[in-house]
């Protein structure tokens, strides 16, 4: 992506292009203007610079992008394709863009007809890449079987499918790596279907991974309304430099398959031309398939040397017979820390062992004697009781982990807000504060913090009370208030819990009782209630809130997740209006056979 093939000469660009193996957009990109001229006049360059590429790197993939859901307003399109509110007007998630109706089955022949006939009519393209789209029923299957079965085809919903792999040549994880750090996707999941999206899809494969800075505001509204060109290539630049480790977290978890890997400014910006030392390690071929470790790590060994990932919540050591050396820090030992979500490269070495110790590892599953918090980085306070219970809190009172003996379990508990058509408010002028009783009575923890969510001119204030209890429980309380008039598209508390812990398991509210479904069957799970018990053969937690809230299967819309969520208050809200929310969560070991 961002190539621009379109519009730079080989002589100015060359020596960057031919380090690429996959080209996804970047030079023919469709958004229903399949009669652009410029498009057009561009073809000969587009052309001309493929044709050098594939000279240096034969093995080299060139995808056009084609976006199957959204066109920009101004095109002569059939006026019923256009997606419309109740109030009769075009409906628009991303600046510029309004949604296509894609049930309609003109539209996706009017699509395949296209791909067919501009783009794969050309030798030099190799495939095409559709966006905003997934392994449906009828595009990509026949797409697939044109130029007699051999069009690679690649789509992108955002994060991999977990099904129908046979149907394309790969997917594209645009940002489901920073949605891991987020813990709103459990690591083990997402590796699972990369590795499945490698192994048992069309081949060639084309599977990427794409993530970006934590840093990087990806609001699109604010980023391409708001920030004049000047600030967006500070803000890219800055983020560029300051988060390296969640580049190297997504580059050794490509590394864990045979996929490709791309690090950018998101959304905002996809494509940009950075590069990293970590990208030159003379790795060579792998000699297998990645495995995972007995400390939650997964390994891969190639003939150059070895890529570890840590996907795990803790820091980890890693340790070698032989000296080798980490790319990343140049230190040279048999002993380095890998700290919790980030890889390292390792080449076997022969310099001088580095004689400063690595960091100590800062957080281990292992229970301490007694309730206590840690600082770790980005403002992160960790409370960890004497017996498994482990919360994590933003310094702005959102709740990142909920784990049990280590494993994180469950995620949520801060609300989720948005406005419409799908700008989410955000914690600002937050002030937090901690209150614990002396090392004598020292059986709980209380976290107090106070700011605003705020979107555009839209204001709310919240009092956030987290009391974390020895016994392995936790109660939040949240007051809030409106500052100013709210127009809500939703307003959400909610809990999520990860299909493949909780499949199988029993869960219940009031007198209602049911496992937990293995694939999608109905969207609602639970009905509305206020005590909740989820049951598995080791684990209880139960759930009690003032909140009314219900169970859905969130995979209906595309996250491999059951969902316990409430909705306290929506569409508009008078400014002065006030409501609380209480919620209480309790673990304990289950002796269930």
């Amino acid at each position: 992506m961002g190539a621009q093939l379109q519009g730079k000469k080989w002589a100015d660009s060359g020596t960057y292009w031919q380090k690429i193996d996959l080209f996804i957009g970047g030079s023919w990109d469709f958004h229903y203007d399949w009669d652009s001229e410029i498009l057009t006049n561009t073809l000969a360059t587009i052309a001309g610079n493929i044709e050098q590429i594939k000279k240096v790197n034969p093995h080299a993939l060139v995808l056009p992008y084609v976006d199957v859901s959204e066109a920009p307003p101004n095109l002569r399109l059939p006026s019923h394709w256009w997606r419309l509110d109740d109030k009769g007007k075009k409906v628009s998630t991303w600046p510029g863009f309004f949604q296509i109706k894609t049930e309609l089955p003109e539209v996706l022949k009017f699509n395949l007809e296209k791909t067919r006939d501009v783009i794969l009519s050309k030798d030099f393209f190799d495939g095409v890449f559709y966006d905003c789209w997934g392994p449906d029923n009828w595009l990509v299957p026949e797409t697939a079987k044109l130029r007699n079965g051999k069009a690679i085809v690649m789509f992108n919903t955002g994060n991999l499918p977990g099904e129908n792999f046979d149907r394309a040549n790969g997917a594209l994880s645009e940002d489901e790596i920073n949605i891991i750090l987020d813990s709103k996707v459990d690591f083990e999941n997402f590796l699972n279907r990369y590795l499945r999206w490698n192994t048992e899809c069309r081949k060639p494969t084309v599977t990427t991974i794409v993530c970006r800075p934590r840093s990087i505001n990806d609001d699109p509204w604010r980023w391409w309304s708001t920030l004049i060109a000047g600030k967006r290539q500070w803000e890219m630049e800055k983020a560029r430099l300051e988060d390296q480790q969640t580049m190297r977290f997504g580059l050794a978890t490509a590394l864990m398959g045979d996929g490709y890997f791309a690090y950018d400014a998101g959304t905002m910006n996809r494509g940009n031309w950075w590069c990293y030392k970590e990208y030159d390690a003379l790795l060579g071929y792998p000699k297998g398939a990645a495995y995972k470790n007995s400390d939650g790590t997964w390994q891969r060994e190639y003939e150059g040397g070895t890529v570890i990932v840590n996907g795990t919540h803790y820091d980890a050591v890693v340790n070698f017979s032989t000296p080798h050396k980490d790319i990343s820090t140049k230190r040279v030992s048999t002993t380095f820390t890998l700290p919790f979500f980030d890889g390292r490269i390792f080449l076997p070495s022969q310099e001088p062992l580095t004689v400063i110790s690595d960091i100590t590892p800062r957080i281990t599953p292992n229970p301490y004697k007694e309730l206590r918090t840690i600082s770790l980085p980005d403002g992160l306070t960790a409370v960890q009781t004497s017996s498994g219970l482990e919360l994590r809190l933003k310094a702005n009172g959102v709740i990142k982990n909920i784990l049990w003996q280590g494993d994180p379990v469950m995620y949520g508990g801060f609300p989720t807000v948005m406005a419409p058509p799908w700008k989410e408010f955000s914690p600002e002028d937050v002030s937090n504060s901690m209150e614990e009783q002396t090392p004598q009575q020292k059986e709980l923890i209380t976290l107090w913090y106070k700011g605003k969510l705020v979107v555009g001119k839209q204001r709310v204030g919240y009092i956030e009370k987290c009391t974390i209890y020895n016994t392995n429980s936790f109660d939040l309380h949240f007051d809030f208030y409106a500052l100013t008039d709210l127009d809500l598209r939703m307003w959400r508390h909610y809990f999520a819990f990860p299909v493949l812990k909780f499949q199988n398991t029993v869960a219940q509210c009031d007198q209602h009782r049911t496992v937990l479904p293995e694939v999608l069957e109905n969207e609602l799970i639970l009905p509305y209630g206020k005590f909740f018990t989820f049951e598995s053969n080791k684990t209880k937690i139960k759930i009690e809130s003032s909140l009314p809230m219900a169970l859905i299967d969130h995979r209906k819309y595309g996250a491999f997740e059951y969902l316990l969520a409430g909705y306290p208050v929506g569409n508009t809200v008078k400014k002065g209006e006030k409501w609380l929310v209480d919620i209480t969560v309790t673990f304990s070991n289950n002796d269930l056979k």
